[in-house]
């Protein structure tokens, strides 16, 4: 052993660990040392605790429930990828994301649509990784259309419960059915069906909060029930049962 050459001692072990643990550079590169990136590579992201196959997968919203996907950019010397998301439109994220920056409980791997696109496809076209979410955007547009279209307009300033009560009195009638929705994308329709129960007002607390004026309808279990007035222009009104956004269909979730 030359002079130079020392002993590794246990302190300086756990020197080395201690930067490394550090270092999120370094411990990426130790955690990912098997995987190979490379420029044009589709890529998902996973978070959480635990290992790798019981993290989630991060979608792209609420309303869309499919992967969101980034494309490596730039590889830099030491073989650290850098990703930009794949928006719907074609076109990519403004950010430019190194991996090894973000949070220890996130992770990249592969996209594995790609390979059940070659596995499946025998026409060996090429593998798009946005056509799904630019089928189900194109379905979101078209149901929102019709759902602004059935949409009935409560055209009243919410402060002015009378003038709202006189224009419901003219469009209701006795067991009348509508549905009240706010984010027909997210929530279960059958929470926001109703039945007209008659013209009776009552002030003071509603069962959806707020103090003032509340009109008696009954819920989907035919249960009596008060809601303020104000839900009917804050809320969009139907006569017609809306398309649920996120399944596409009338039905309820």
């Amino acid at each position: 052993m030359s002079k130079w050459q020392a002993e590794i001692t246990d302190a300086f072990k756990k020197q080395i660990k201690t930067t490394q643990n550090d270092n999120p550079v370094y411990k990426w590169l130790i955690e990912n040392k098997d995987t190979n990136f490379a420029i044009g590579d589709i890529l998902i992201k996973k978070t959480g605790y635990g290992d790798r196959l019981s993290r989630k997968v991060v979608m792209v919203s609420k309303s869309i429930n499919l992967p969101r996907k980034y494309v490596v950019q730039y590889v830099d010397a030491i073989g650290v990828p850098y990703v930009r998301t794949i928006c719907a439109n074609g076109k990519l994220g403004k950010v430019l994301t190194c991996i090894a920056s973000q949070s220890e409980l996130t992770h990249y791997e592969h996209d594995p649509d790609i390979a059940d696109h070659f596995l499946l496809d025998s026409d060996g076209d090429e593998y798009n990784p946005i056509k799904e979410l630019r089928e189900v955007k194109e379905r979101q547009t078209a149901i929102r259309k019709v759902n602004k279209n059935n949409a009935v307009s409560i055209d009243c300033n919410r402060t002015d419960t009378v003038k709202i009560f006189e224009t419901l009195k003219s469009i209701m009638k006795e067991g009348k059915e509508f549905w009240l929705v706010s984010k027909p994308q997210q929530l279960a329709l059958k929470h926001h069906y109703f039945r007209w129960g008659g013209v009776q007002v009552k002030a003071g607390f509603g069962d959806w909060g707020g103090y003032g004026f509340n009109v008696v309808v009954k819920n989907h279990e035919d249960k009596p029930m008060k809601l303020p007035i104000e839900m009917f222009v804050t809320y969009r009104l139907y006569f017609t049962k809306p398309i649920c956004e996120l399944t596409g269909t009338i039905e309820d979730e």
